[in-house]
């Protein structure tokens, strides 16, 4: 991933935490935002595992990601102008792709205002 996207997504995670970036779902695993003329998109995936023949103690000591994510910007006539897929893993540049793809989910599902109607319904109990 370029710098220059790095940023986008750093900024628009501060921007998205911060409650200024409303996001919009197309599926539990899916996220857009708008941007400007452009948009920001994040998609969350499980990683398809071909049946290898792995040696069982190679096999143990292989780190398999449990998730992948892409991350496109397209402008405003829907093109992607760049996109990005990360593997879930313990480095920094997935664990920005993987802070923004909870933002964004919290932001587009409402998961605040769900749990906060929660709270009120077992306290008011």
């Amino acid at each position: 991933m370029d710098g220059k996207l790095r940023d986008l997504l750093q900024v628009t995670l501060s921007k998205t935490e911060a409650g200024a970036l409303r996001w919009d779902a197309f599926d539990p695993e899916s996220f857009r935002v708008r941007i400007g003329t452009g948009y920001l998109h994040l998609q969350r995936r499980t990683p398809d595992y071909s049946p290898r023949v792995i040696d069982a103690e190679i096999a143990e000591q292989m780190y398999f990601p449990k998730f992948e994510y892409a991350v496109q910007v397209s402008d405003a006539q829907g093109r992607i102008v760049t996109e990005s897929e990360v593997v879930e893993s313990p480095s920094d540049e997935s664990g920005l792709v993987i802070q923004l793809f909870n933002a964004a989910r919290k932001s587009a599902l409402k998961s605040d205002r769900v749990i906060d109607e929660m709270l009120h319904v077992l306290r008011s109990a």
